[in-house]
């Protein structure tokens, strides 16, 4: 390229000091487009010189730039190679020095790092594993995973925005190639719940309940959901009683399915086969009167009278219990009753106050017609501080 240069040069050179040195610098018409350009065979040897140099400069700059460019990049990709090696090497070491802390520290640094961070993501679990967080193991287990196999990641993606039934369809599939991933069955239980396949979410529960770092407030949702849709899709009275005849007994112990079951029990008519699981509940012990008064399900008490009498025996045995006294007082309202319905609630205030307590008894002076009290139980509630 630098021979070639030189060579032209020399060429034009020549064009320009022959004229010179003859003293005939010789006439150019260039004619084009209708415009007409007069010069001189000297300029117009210089003016294409002139370009020759320029392009040859635009080259030169370029080539500098890309060179400079790739200089740069691989710089830069070496130097995140040796901080993610000396991260390593120092998680390797803190390591074998008992700081486990240290450790996991540096090797996520390093994983942050590195192209290829499984090697590092397993050391910082291990380290997790050693200071017995398992929350955390877990977490970095579960990245480690992902990128040894990121097209499960891309299959999770894909499952997540197909529609309802080839999504449903998809994590089914998922969920047995990967028993026990974390990743599948979060987005499976995500996806569910956002197409109302509460029957499905209901599956997943033993897994979500198992999950430790799932947020407590996204698992109480996927609880309430899936238990609640579980029996709501029953199509008659004798597939309802199959459906909680068909759980485990363990299952049927709890009390946020055994007050779901007795909500849809009450939904369907079923009032006294629903005050009798509540009844059952509460003298197994499966169930607390706190527990059924704060029951995040609709129930029916207005012919509730079995379950009346039973709460009324047990705060007998019970009188300082104050959840068990506002729950009577919740009774006593849903049956019309007014006046005990405000004593209860008020010894039950007396004994605990909460916000709740002055709602409900705002609701029991506002149903006996006591407008001005139940607006001063309403004020006292919403300005209480927990």
């Amino acid at each position: 390229m630098v021979k070639a240069l030189i060579l032209l040069l020399i060429v034009l050179a020549g064009f320009i000091a022959g004229p010179l040195f003859s003293g005939q610098t010789g006439y150019v018409l260039i004619v084009m487009a209708g415009y007409q350009i007069e010069t001189s065979v000297v300029v117009l040897v210089l003016l294409i010189l002139a370009a020759v140099l320029l392009i040859w400069l635009l080259d030169w700059l370029i080539k500098k730039i890309v060179r400079s460019t790739r200089r740069g990049s691989r710089w830069a990709s070496q130097r995140r190679e040796r901080k993610a090696h000396e991260q390593f090497t120092q998680a390797l070491q803190q390591l074998t020095a008992g700081d486990y802390e240290q450790a996991q520290k540096h090797a996520e640094r390093a994983a942050s790092l590195l192209k290829e961070p499984h090697d590092a993501l397993l050391l910082a679990a291990t380290s997790a594993r050693l200071l017995k967080d398992d929350d955390t193991e877990r977490r970095l287990l579960e990245q480690a995973s992902d990128k040894a196999n990121p097209l499960l990641a891309l299959q999770i993606q894909h499952a997540a925005s197909s529609a309802p039934d080839a999504g449903v369809t998809a994590f089914k599939r998922l969920l047995s190639e990967h028993p026990g991933h974390t990743g599948v069955t979060r987005a499976a239980a995500a996806f569910y719940l956002r197409h109302n396949r509460h029957e499905l979410l209901f599956e997943l529960l033993p897994a979500l309940e198992n999950d430790r770092a799932l947020l407590s407030t996204l698992l109480s949702e996927y609880q309430r959901k899936a238990v609640i849709g579980y029996f709501t899709a029953a199509s008659s009275s004798p597939d309802l009683q199959q459906r909680w005849r068909a759980l485990h007994k363990k299952s049927r112990q709890r009390a946020l399915v055994r007050l779901a079951y007795a909500a849809v029990l009450d939904q369907r008519g079923e009032q006294s086969a629903s005050q009798s699981v509540l009844i059952k509940g509460l003298q197994k012990q499966y169930l607390t009167p706190a527990e059924l008064l704060y029951s995040p399900f609709t129930h029916t008490w207005q012919t509730a009278s079995d379950l009346t009498g039973y709460i009324e025996a047990y705060i007998k045995g019970a009188p300082q219990d104050a959840d068990a006294i506002a729950l009577l007082g919740v009774l006593y309202l849903q049956q019309g009753d007014s006046e005990p319905a405000q004593r209860a609630l008020r010894t039950a205030l007396s004994l605990h106050s909460t916000p709740y307590y002055y709602r409900l008894l705002g609701d029991a002076y506002l149903a006996s017609g006591h407008s001005e009290k139940a607006v001063e139980a309403y004020k006292e509630a919403q300005s209480y501080k927990l």
